[in-house]
Formats: structure tokens, C-alpha cells, sequence
């Protein structure tokens, strides 16, 4: 189905793109709604003999769910401008993101993309995937606390 879609989607002039899950129910949910995925079997199932799956694609998306890098990571090391797309704790891949939104679930899953910067080659170790989600919590309790103090 890859190649299938690739050549569709050049032959209407879309960008072919290819979002990287974990789960296959995701890869799944994300194909019905006309996004195509690959699946890994889990965080840690990446294969670099797969990356000539990515060939052709000029954007790939790999889905970092709330608990783990591993994925990323992996990603990172034979694709490193593939962009992370992070998802939220209670909506933690793209499946339960389809669960909590129903017919909202591709607009939610653009809303995403859309918001998403980081490329995976840029973090390069579990440490460092640790310091910038630390990093990221205590800017949250920041804004939290901002806004509980009326400012």
C-alpha cells in the first residue's frame, strides 16, 4: 500500500508523507483516515533495514507516545529529519486520540502536526530525551502556577 500511495499522491501533487507508529492498531486507525503509517511492533521494534520503507517520502512523522523515547530514537539514527510528533498523556498515540475525539480525530491529528518541530536526529540519547521532558514538565507547572496566581 505504501507504493500504491506514493504514486497516487505524486501523480495529484501532494507531498508524500508516512507517519511511523508503535502499535498497529495505530498504524490502522491513521490508514483509515487516509494517513498512511507503518507500524514498529512496539517502542523498541525500529529496524535500520526497514529506513527503505521511508525512500520517496518527503515527510516522515514518527509518533512519540507520553511514556517513551525509544521510538524516536531509533528513528533518529537512520532518519534524522523525521519530525516528532508528541502526543498528549491522555490521548497517548494515535488510536486513543481517535477514541477521545471520534470525527474530530484527523483535524486533532493535523493540530498536531502542525505543531510539531522537533526532528528526531536531534535527540541523540535517552538522557538527553529525559533532560528536555523535565525541562518540559517544569515549564508547564510554570504556566500552571502563572495562571493559578491570576497572571
Amino acid at each position: 500500500r505504501l507504493v500504491e500511495w506514493k504514486t497516487r499522491a505524486q501523480g495529484t501533487g501532494i507531498h508524500p508523507y508516512l507517519v511511523v507508529t508503535e502499535g498497529e492498531s495505530d498504524a490502522v486507525t491513521l490508514w483509515i483516515h487516509g494517513i498512511p503509517a507503518i507500524a514498529t511492533g512496539g517502542a523498541d521494534g525500529w529496524r535500520e533495514e526497514w529506513y527503505h520503507y521511508l525512500d520517496g517520502f518527503s515527510r516522515v512523522l514518527v509518533v512519540r507516545e507520553p511514556d517513551t523515547w525509544q521510538l524516536v530514537l531509533g528513528v533518529g539514527k537512520d532518519c534524522p529529519n523525521a519530525v516528532v510528533v508528541e502526543f498528549p498523556t491522555e490521548a497517548k498515540d494515535p488510536n486513543a486520540l481517535f477514541q477521545a475525539s471520534g470525527e474530530a480525530f484527523p483535524q486533532r491529528f493535523q493540530a498536531l502536526v502542525a505543531n510539531s518541530t522537533l526532528k528526531a536526529g536531534e535527540i541523540s540519547s535517552q538522557e538527553e530525551a529525559k533532560k528536555r521532558e523535565d525541562a518540559k514538565r517544569q515549564e508547564e507547572q510554570a504556566h500552571r502556577a502563572s495562571e493559578a496566581a491570576g497572571g
